[in-house]
């Protein structure tokens, strides 16, 4: 009985027609059968290379170099929880346990209160352009210095008037352009009469 596998006999009467034979095998003939084809099996097996499997080589390795990493990682997490752990005892250890603060017990001395002092007076400016607008400053201020102060009040209020009236004009020119009708408000306001004291 040879080991290599048997070709299918054909004859050119059996190629022309699609027809097939069955034949029923004994037990014995069917054991024969499945020790040749296991036979074959096992002598392709052993003819075969284990080093041109690259795949299982691969993953080998694969599994290697992931067990590396696993057991570098798995080290340096145990080498932080120690080294916080160190920390933490250590700290623990030098700070120092302080006591419970006592007061002190003193005698009670009635310090008597120091004379009230005179409130200054706070310091006026009128503004000179508008004669209802009072300026109040601290009392320590000098004369010159809150007319310096309200002198740079009125510059910084007129810089702000001066920017908003360009900004107006910059809108309106805009809005011409554009074509819009610019209304004016049916009642407008120049200035508040107040009374002057």
């Amino acid at each position: 009985m040879d080991l290599e596998p048997e070709r299918p006999i054909t004859t050119g009467a059996a190629q022309e027609s699609d027809e097939t034979v069955e034949i029923e095998l004994n037990a014995e003939e069917h054991l024969d059968l499945s020790q040749a084809a296991n036979a074959v099996r096992v002598t392709a097996r052993t003819a075969e290379p284990t080093i041109n499997l690259p795949e299982f080589a691969h993953d080998s390795l694969l599994y290697r170099r992931t067990a590396r990493v696993d057991l570098v990682c798995n080290v340096m997490f145990a080498a932080l929880v120690l080294s916080i752990a160190a920390a933490v005892g250590w700290r623990a250890a030098n700070v120092p346990t302080r006591a419970p603060a006592i007061p002190p017990r003193a005698a009670v001395v009635a310090v008597p209160a120091p004379p009230a002092e005179v409130p200054r007076p706070l310091v006026h400016v009128r503004n000179p352009f508008d004669t209802t607008e009072l300026f109040e400053f601290p009392a320590e201020t000098t004369e010159s210095q809150a007319r310096e102060a309200m002198a740079e009040l009125l510059l910084q209020r007129a810089r702000e008037r001066v920017a908003q009236a360009v900004t107006l004009r910059h809108a309106a020119i805009r809005d011409q352009a554009r074509g819009a009708v610019h209304e004016q408000p049916e009642v407008l306001v120049t200035k508040l009469n107040g009374s002057t004291n």
